[in-house]
């Protein structure tokens, strides 16, 4: 009976070394470490945290922190590593001891014959399987740090686009006003027979051109805010509630070093971190399968009989040769296994390299453009206004010359806070990528426009 109980107590004691939060716990560790957001699953500490940061403007590291900070996103990461932790508490299990009994007849008698034993084999398998399972819960972990950075980095994005096309839409209204005034004054002037019918019409047509260039910036800047809205985990009236920041901060005086980009990338790169405990996790499951493929399945135990009023007891073994089958099937499926965390492992490598040289040249094109247009092409467009007001004032142009300055002016705001939003978008991609993440579109986006049409050539080089 005390050998029993002790075999529970040994049962119970080894599943509890695996925690209920384990896996969770390292996986907030990584992101908090790594970079700085507070990931929680949802309670009602997380709901107090969230509330707090929306009762203020969002920017863009609120929303960062608003898209793990007990989201549903986040509640999915943390439950998703529930499956590996599940396997390292199953990896540490005692065998379940069997029992079977029986009756034997005689002739002159019936006896009955009673017996248990436990699964040595499983006993001295549990090494090799709790470190295969210890192996897949780190690779695991590492994978959840990994998707709340994604779901940050989204937030982060989504916030930006948000903000570009909230500027373009205050910058269409601005137009569609213009065009409103300088089309009635067209028509006035038509009226007064002071202007021909076609230049009336033409400003006509400008003025619905840009009412239809307002319904979509009011669609883009409706749609841009849903997707940050989803990104942020809100639903109901909290996605009406919230408000952002007024505009984007130009870009800061220093920027990100840059030097020797590809080496730490590498150096830091949660992705490969991961692979590594992938094939570490397949090492060790082959090793495990191999065993248990080669030692015979050994049991021991207890048998009884009764003849008449006795009962007799003594000990009993078991043995199963492993001569038919050695476990080929399961070492094959660890050592593929291997095989596909080797090939990401060196593919994966090759992107984070190419994504370091990509972000970087893409950040080096955005923030030219963006001091480009804030230094140079807006204050012009501004000048030229100011000018065209002189020689309106003057009588020397016409009202519609004054519009169409600006006009154009209006067209570089817009422009501007398009090439403000690219910037911030590389300057976050580059940062989580030198932190140790690979981002998604890093390979994938075209360089910056700069007024005359054409790509930056000399920053992509």
């Amino acid at each position: 009976m005390r050998k029993g109980l002790l075999l529970i107590a040994m049962g119970w004691s080894l599943s509890a070394c695996v925690s209920r939060d384990a896996g969770v716990r390292e996986a907030r560790a990584g992101a908090a470490d790594r970079y700085d957001l507070d990931a929680r699953e949802h309670d009602e500490a997380s709901e107090e945290a969230r509330a707090r940061l929306l009762a203020r403007p969002i920017t863009d590291s609120s929303a960062a922190q608003l898209a793990v900070l007990g989201s549903p996103n986040a509640d999915a990461v943390f439950a998703a590593i529930g499956t590996a932790r599940a396997a390292a508490q199953g990896a540490l299990r005692l065998p379940n001891p069997k029992l079977d009994g029986g009756l034997v007849f005689y002739p002159n008698e019936t006896r009955v014959a009673l017996g248990g034993d436990i699964d040595l084999t499983e006993l001295l398998l549990m090494p090799l399987r709790a470190d295969a399972a210890n192996a897949g819960l780190d690779a695991a972990t590492l994978e959840a740090t990994g998707r709340l950075v994604e779901l940050a980095l989204a937030a982060k994005l989504a916030y930006y686009d948000y903000q570009s096309a909230r500027r373009a839409l205050e910058l269409e209204r601005a137009a569609t006003y213009a065009s409103a005034q300088t089309s009635a004054l067209a028509k006035r002037i038509e009226e007064a027979g002071n202007t021909p019918s076609l230049a009336a019409l033409e400003e006509q047509a400008l003025y619905e051109e840009a009412r239809l260039s307002l319904a979509r910036a009011e669609l883009r800047e409706g749609a841009a805010r849903e997707r940050l809205s989803v990104a942020m985990g809100l639903h109901g009236p909290a996605t009406a509630a919230w408000t952002a920041v007024a505009t984007l901060p130009d870009p800061p005086a220093k920027e990100i070093d840059t030097v020797d980009a590809e080496q730490k990338a590498i150096a830091s790169s949660l992705d490969l971190e991961m692979l590594r405990a992938s094939r570490d996790a397949g090492s060790r499951a082959a090793d495990s399968a191999a065993a248990r493929g080669v030692i015979p399945e050994i049991s021991a135990g207890i048998g009884a009989e009764r003849e008449g009023d006795e009962w007799g007891v003594g000990p009993r073994i078991g043995l199963e040769l492993p001569i038919f089958y050695q476990g080929q099937g399961e070492v094959g499926a660890a050592e593929a296994r291997m095989k596909v965390a080797d090939a990401q492992l060196e593919a994966t490598a090759v992107r984070v390299r190419g994504a370091a040289r990509s972000l970087v040249a893409r950040l080096e094109g955005a923030r030219s453009a963006a001091l480009f247009y804030r230094d140079t092409f807006v204050p012009l467009r501004k000048r030229i206004v100011a000018e065209t007001l002189v020689q309106y004032n003057a009588m020397t142009v016409s009202a519609f010359q004054l519009v169409s300055a600006k006009r154009a002016e209006l067209d570089a705001e817009r422009a501007a806070a398009d090439a403000l939003a690219t910037y911030w978008s590389a300057h976050s991609e580059l940062e989580i990528l030198l932190k140790g993440k690979l981002p998604d579109g890093a390979l994938a986006m075209p360089a910056p426009r700069l007024p005359n049409g054409r790509a930056d050539e000399t920053r992509m080089h």
